[in-house]
């Protein structure tokens, strides 16, 4: 034995051992030391079908999973880490005794005894199944072999020789029926003292085994030169099986002939062997988001990810090859988070292996229909039913099946029902025992009523229903995941039908679990959860159901399993189409490809669509390739091919119909509307939103809220959102500090109306908040009052996209642009505010112009609660133009353009007590002239209506004065020190200018061009990075145009 690997080898043992420890490995000991807190306690990933297949490789793509998040030193909160397994699945097609693993050892064909590796390696050349792995290990004539006679000669202790000298499996499904199996195998002694000593075992390599691995067999065997043949049966598989085989002396054995591990399988039974394995730390898998730290817990769960599995042995995914052995390649994933737990202890929480995701071309065998209120998704165990338990229960839930739902079902049979359960969190759930349960539990159930009750007067119950059962079946402990169970008997649905389908089952330990809601969509049909959940009933019939369905939980994950009444391919191929998504606007010379969810209700596949759009009775077909199948029960956004629109303005009405589905008409095609409108270029323009936000030295939450929102815009996934947004902050209201201006006080009333038993006054305004273009916005939280229309402060990316999507579904019927030009040797600043107003605008009511002026880098005085390390104030309003909250009236011409100029001569004070005097500028630290400060400023001008606001005085319930001075559109830019008074901006031209791969790009030939910063220095037009430009065009009819541009 070569000392220098051998050494190499102790060490890679020694890293294993800490990996154990950490749980991110299991090693099998007597004297197991792993930390408490270890448990089965997450929702699988939810993967997908591969993409990018080769002989060798293939890309893996994952949800469901919570992301790793980061104290804030930048150092992980938590840890998460995935595993990934290449496997065969097995799948019993009828009952008997099948070989999860048959893996036959193959001699060295050289037919001489030779090293394979010194270190732990895997043995794909020496036995004919993959993911085998040992030590020391020799190829023999005869097979291989674990030397570990050396050992000795290098100081292991004996107790340490079967660490080292161990043949291990692969990960093995052996979880089905009783959980028992046969081993076999044949070993011969090659060298030893005497007889040999050896262990036999199998554990879960994901479980904690805190007194041991239970039921390890120890055998000895003859060092007589012959081989010898062991068989023994073992209790307590488990689905992330390994067996192991150790030499327990100072001996070289040698393993020959065949290593097989039997299960009794049942019809339908599935089982799984590993044939690659990968552990995948978080920051190796590729995430589609980046901003997950802000996203609410459903939002990070929706998140996907992505790892490249590369380097695969010749035959793992040799499809041909697992045909040929009646079996299937897939891939399957769990994964594990370690997070703080209490008292400076560490909690560990893994999952279960999800779902195999196949990679051959079969087509799932499949001859039921699925109907419920939701998708075949990804359980997820942050929405168990029931949660929150602390002690031992009966449990149950149901759906309720109307005459509506099943009307297209007549004439077939309920067969069965599936739903999800969180089982991994039950310890033991009570099947059949005790025997006085009826019924024996778990079970499933049909009935035409369960019971319901009027609790208003909890002491005096009312029975609204009672229990009416059509049938109960007792069912086999409930698995983890989706639960596939079948009724003893059909029931025929008829036209009258409306039942209840559900499950009751006992919760034995103290962790609710039973069920599991929808976690991504929110609740909808009332139908959809029916929740019983006590703890003192066993008996069903006087167990209550209460229908709990909400914006906060969804529908359960459960559907009935229907027997089609016959199986044409009418009922084979069928979809629905739901959520169409359009644009609220277009203009004519951009492409409509609008969006729908797809879901399959059929039984096969879907592979291809068709569908018919209608707009403005304009009737168009397509044909649509999914690139990848849609299983049955399954939604996915489909992506419209564009729809021709040429000829056709104004608002109009999208209908898109779902024809067919894998080329077979539909019986009853699925219809979908949406309102649209199509502009011409000169009719709307893009919106800049006025956002405000209110905050104060005094509000001890307001730093943090205030730089949240900054570092989430600031984000460069948000640059084009950021460059729609004119931000302006208010240091106003309860607690007003040295930078508050009267103007901030004086927005307080937007903050809504109270009534409280006819006395009616303005509701307080609070901070830290926003209000946005001084008008409602939907989904948006915190409104004091009503017609209120200050909210909450932005603190999630889907609050930020919720503005971000306003804007661009509410195109401005006036287009401004504000152009900032510092001049130092007058001390003056030249405002130019310009643009047009298209014939859409309601000019029934005058239009105001407001110029305000903010200041960055102001440092804190007196700011309460913490603030983020360097916080310094930003966007601060240190001006507003004299005409105040009403602004200035402007004028449009016949052609509808405006211009107003403005020379505003430019104050600073250096006080540094007090409040600082309104429209003055602050000079402290670097800023020690008016050029510098004038480098922190930022101009805003922003089109309004006005209506004088209420006060306490005259204020009325529901005052519709808060909602009428709603801004119409808002334009923003740095003080420049550029005149760009001689380019004349060009707007009955249909010019577009975009960014493409960094360099500017024209639709029509220019004379010349010129790129500005958005500091107003020119740069080059090419090699362009993220953020906004001005871009100054001369046309080659001498003409000039102006525009804003933005890098991507």
């Amino acid at each position: 034995m070569n000392k220098r690997n051998y050494t190499s080898l102790s060490s890679l043992w020694r890293t294993l051992c800490l990996l154990a420890c950490c749980g991110f490995l299991s090693i099998p000991s007597l004297l197991a030391q792993q930390p408490k807190g270890w448990e089965i306690a997450l929702a699988p990933p939810g993967i997908e079908v591969p993409d990018n297949v080769t002989a060798n490789g293939f890309t893996a793509t994952w949800t469901n999973v919570d992301a790793q998040q980061l104290n804030d030193d930048g150092t992980p909160w938590n840890k998460i880490f995935f595993r990934l397994i290449t496997t065969r699945e097995i799948e019993a097609k009828a009952d008997g005794a099948y070989n999860i693993l048959n893996s036959k050892i193959k001699p060295n064909p050289t037919g001489k005894r030779e090293l394979v590796s010194e270190q732990q390696a895997h043995l794909d050349a020496q036995l004919s199944q993959p993911d085998w792995s040992a030590a020391l290990v020799y190829w023999t004539p005869d097979g291989f072999s674990i030397n570990a006679k050396d050992l000795k000669s290098y100081g292991i202790p004996e107790d340490m020789i079967g660490v080292n000298a161990r043949l291990t499996s692969p990960v093995i499904d052996l979880f089905n029926g009783d959980r028992t199996y046969t081993l076999e195998f044949t070993v011969k002694v090659l060298q030893a003292e005497g007889d040999v000593k050896m262990k036999v075992m199998g554990y879960g390599e994901e479980y904690s085994y805190l007194s041991g691995v239970p039921g390890v067999k120890d055998i000895t065997v003859k060092n007589d030169g012959k081989p010898h043949k062991y068989r023994f049966k073992f209790d307590g598989g488990t689905w992330c099986h390994r067996i192991v085989i150790e030499i327990d002396d100072y001996a070289e054995v040698e393993f020959s002939k065949d290593i097989v591990v039997k299960q009794d399988l049942k019809k339908g039974d599935h089982a799984y062997r590993s044939t690659s394995y990968f552990m995948i730390p978080y920051d190796q898998a590729k995430c589609d988001r980046e901003d997950l730290a802000d996203l609410s817990s459903p939002e990070r769960f929706a998140a996907k990810y992505s790892f490249d599995v590369t380097g695969l042995g010749s035959g793992v995914l040799d499809a041909a090859k697992a045909k040929a052995d009646g079996e299937r390649i897939a891939y399957r994933m769990l994964y594990a988070d370690d997070r703080p737990g209490q008292q400076n202890s560490q909690r560990l929480r893994k999952s279960m292996y999800s779902e195999p995701a196949y990679l051959d071309d079969v087509e799932d065998s499949n001859n039921y229909l699925y109907v419920g209120y939701c998708n075949y998704e990804a359980p997820n165990y942050n929405a168990i039913e029931p949660t929150g338990v602390s002690w031992a229960g009966y449990h149950g839930g149901a759906i309720k099946l109307t005459k509506e739902k099943l009307k297209d079902y007549v004439g077939s049979k309920v067969v069965g029902i599936r739903f999800a359960s969180a089982a991994c969190l039950q310890k033991d759930q009570i099947n059949n025992d005790p025997g006085f349960f009826t019924p024996k539990l778990p079970c499933i159930f049909l009935a035409k009523t369960v019971l319901t009750q009027d609790r208003s007067d909890v002491n005096n119950p009312k029975v609204l229903t009672k229990w009416d059962p059509i049938q109960i079946t007792t069912v086999d402990m409930l698995k983890d995941g989706w639960n596939t169970l079948f009724f003893n008997e059909p029931y025929e649905i008829t036209a009258e039908s409306e039942f209840f389908a559900g499950a009751y089952a006992y919760d034995a330990a103290a962790a609710g679990g039973i069920l599991v809601r929808s976690y991504q969509s929110p609740g909808v049909d009332p139908n959809s959860a029916w929740i019983s959940s006590n703890w003192g009933e066993y008996d069903i019939e006087k167990v209550r159901f209460d229908g709990i369905v909400n914006e906060a939980e969804g529908p359960l994950l459960m559907q009935i399993v229907i027997e089609p009444k016959e199986l044409g391919p009418t009922t084979l191929n069928r979809g629905v189409i739901n959520k169409l998504h359009a644009p609220a606007y277009v203009y004519s010379n951009e492409e409509i490809k609008p969006t729908i969810e797809l879901f399959n209700s059929g039984v096969k596949a879907i592979s291809t669509i068709k569908v018919e759009t209608d707009l403005a009775g304009h009737k168009q077909t397509q044909v649509i390739k999914l690139p990848k199948s849609l299983a049955s029960s399954l939604s996915k956004v489909v992506e419209l091919q564009p729809i021709d629109h040429e000829g056709i303005f104004g608002k109009t009405e999208l209908k898109v119909t779902l024809l067919e589905v894998n080329e077979v008409a539909l019986e009853a095609p699925s219809v979908l509307t949406a309102k649209l409108e199509i502009l011409k270029r000169d009719e709307a323009y893009a919106r800049t939103t006025l956002v405000e936000i209110f905050t104060s030295e005094g509000c001890p939450n307001c730093p943090a809220g205030d730089q949240r929102m900054e570092d989430l815009i600031n984000k460069p996934e948000n640059a084009e959102i950021k460059d729609r947004l004119a931000i302006v902050s208010h240091h106003a209201f309860n607690v007003p500090d040295f930078m508050m201006i009267p103007y901030s006080q004086g927005l307080g009333a937007f903050a809504g109306v109270l009534n409280s038993g006819g006395r009616i006054t303005l509701a307080s305004a609070g901070s830290p908040t926003n209000m946005f273009d001084r008008k409602p916005q939907a989904g948006m939280m915190g409104a004091r009052g009503s017609n209120g229309i200050i909210y909450s402060m932005i603190s999630s990316q889907k609050e930020l996209d919720l503005i971000s999507e306003a804007s661009k579904s509410d195109p401005a019927y006036v287009r401004l642009e504000v152009k900032p030009w510092f001049k130092k040797e007058s001390n003056l600043l030249k405002v130019t505010v310009q643009g047009r107003a298209s014939t859409r605008l309601d000019r029934s009511r005058p239009v105001y112009l407001t110029i305000m002026m903010t200041q960055d880098r102001i440092k804190p005085r007196n700011q309460m609660g913490k603030k983020p390390a360097g916080f310094m104030h930003t966007n601060v309003l240190r001006y507003v133009d004299e005409g105040g909250f009403k602004g200035s009236e402007v004028t449009f011409d016949e052609k509808g353009d405006f211009q107003i100029v403005k020379h505003i001569s430019i104050n600073t004070t250096n006080a540094t007590t007090g409040t600082l005097p309104a429209n003055q500028f602050l000079l402290e630290e670097d800023n020690k002239n008016v050029e510098d400060v004038m480098k922190e400023v930022n101009v805003i001008a922003f089109l309004h209506y006005y209506e004088e606001l209420p006060t306490n005085d005259d204020v009325e319930d529901n005052d519709p004065r808060l909602l009428k001075n709603e801004v119409l559109n808002a334009a923003q830019r740095r003080v420049s020190f550029t005149d760009f008074d001689s380019v004349e901006e060009i707007i009955t031209q249909d010019v577009q200018v975009t960014i493409e791969e960094g360099a500017v790009r024209v639709n029509v030939p220019v004379a010349g061009l010129q790129v500005y910063d958005m500091t107003g220095r020119l740069v080059p037009a090419t090699g362009l990075t993220a953020g906004a430009y001005v871009v100054r065009l001369e046309l080659q009819d001498g003409s000039k145009m102006f525009t804003k541009v933005v890098a991507k």
